[in-house]
């Protein structure tokens, strides 16, 4: 079983190195152990990477989780070059295809991005919990990737429950989520051929 939660990342899941907690990451520190007291799980795994953390300045709330508790913990993303690899598109990148097709649209990017790009780096997530023994699994991760990951889960007869979603998540005057709207409204989830899916 995967259980799932939805969250910002630099506003609840990571914290500037060396700075103490803010009451939302300590209300998502909270929202953590409870889910460990009451699911058990055997793995903490998050969407990030120790070379975004790195660049950021950022540590992650959740390894000291793990740590104090005896759990092991892994993060699912991939770094920069192998996102790459995978073919994953970042914003500006299809930013710019869109510039180039005549409608350059920050919405209309971020539509692109969750709809068509991040079932790429989900399927790798996935690949990364399938090489770890766990059974009982509680994956952090970007609120946005709800849709597009419980599809893939979905497809794949992997049993999920959603423990939280929106944890500091504030959607007002947010292109990201007007972005995800748009993909909504236009039908764009599914979808396998797009230009920005081209090589």
């Amino acid at each position: 079983m995967i259980y799932l939660m939805g969250v910002d990342h630099a506003r609840a899941q990571r914290k500037p190195r060396g700075l103490a907690l803010t009451e939302l990451q300590r209300h998502y520190q909270s929202l953590v152990e409870s889910a460990i007291q009451m699911l058990k799980p055997d793995l903490l795994a998050e969407e990030d990477h120790p070379s975004y953390l790195a660049a950021d300045g950022a540590e992650s709330i959740l390894v000291p989780i793990a740590e104090s508790h005896g759990i092991s913990h892994i993060f699912v993303e991939a770094d920069r070059a192998t996102q790459i690899s995978l073919g994953y598109k970042d914003l500006n990148m299809i930013h710019d295809l869109l510039a180039a097709r005549g409608t350059p649209s920050a919405i209309a990017a971020n539509a692109h991005k969750f709809a068509h790009q991040f079932p790429i780096r989900e399927r790798f997530w996935l690949e990364q919990l399938g090489k770890t023994a766990a059974s009982n699994i509680l994956l952090v991760f970007g609120d946005s990737h709800f849709t597009t990951f419980t599809a893939l889960l979905n497809t794949r007869q992997i049993p999920y429950s959603i423990v939280a979603e929106r944890v500091g998540i504030d959607t007002a005057n947010n292109v990201e989520y007007e972005g995800l709207q748009y993909a909504l409204d236009n039908k764009m989830f599914g979808e396998t051929t797009c230009f920005c899916l081209d090589n």
